[in-house]
């Protein structure tokens, strides 16, 4: 039996979903040890290759969310020379609820479902930091984006992740 196992998380975004999904899913498989590779904000070639290269150095299942169709079929046809399953973690959702509510699927990646704009929301993950004490001002991190197309969220997101991994 195998004794290393690799796992390759792909996302166009921040990876929450993909991560979220394994988790899950391997607490069906107790005793069994995994490195996760963790590939969030793929969104340009050189980025993929990166991600191409790691996956034919540690062989494993890709899982992968919403990424455009070029990174979609680069995984697809790298996981077929391998042979290792390219599985979207998403993708039987959509059609099963493009089949109920008798719709086709927009196409958008990286798109999130928002009911409200997003900054009474960021406003609102503030408030705890005033309160303990984080700041005269309640600021204690600034969020920069790393290109013109990574959206306010994402940054939001991807810097909420580094504090509460810091």
């Amino acid at each position: 039996m195998r004794k290393e196992f690799h796992l390759h998380l792909v996302s166009g975004l921040t990876g929450e979903i993909t991560q979220g999904v394994v988790r899950t899913c391997m607490t069906q498989f107790a005793g069994i040890e995994v490195s996760q590779h963790l590939w969030p904000m793929v969104r340009s070639e050189s980025e993929l290759e990166v991600v191409l290269k790691s996956i034919r150095n540690d062989p494993g299942p890709v899982l992968f969310t919403r990424v455009n169709e070029t990174t979609r079929a680069a995984l697809r046809h790298e996981c077929e020379l391998l042979d290792v399953p390219c599985i979207s973690v998403i993708d039987p959702i959509i059609g099963d609820l493009g089949s109920y509510f008798y719709r086709s699927e927009s196409g958008l990646t990286g798109g999130l479902y928002v009911e409200q704009p997003i900054g009474p929301r960021i406003s609102e993950t503030s408030k705890p930091t005033k309160d303990a004490g984080l700041g005269s001002d309640g600021v204690d991190v600034v969020a920069g984006a790393r290109s013109r197309q990574e959206s306010p969220l994402t940054c939001f997101v991807r810097s909420m992740r580094s504090m509460l991994s810091a």
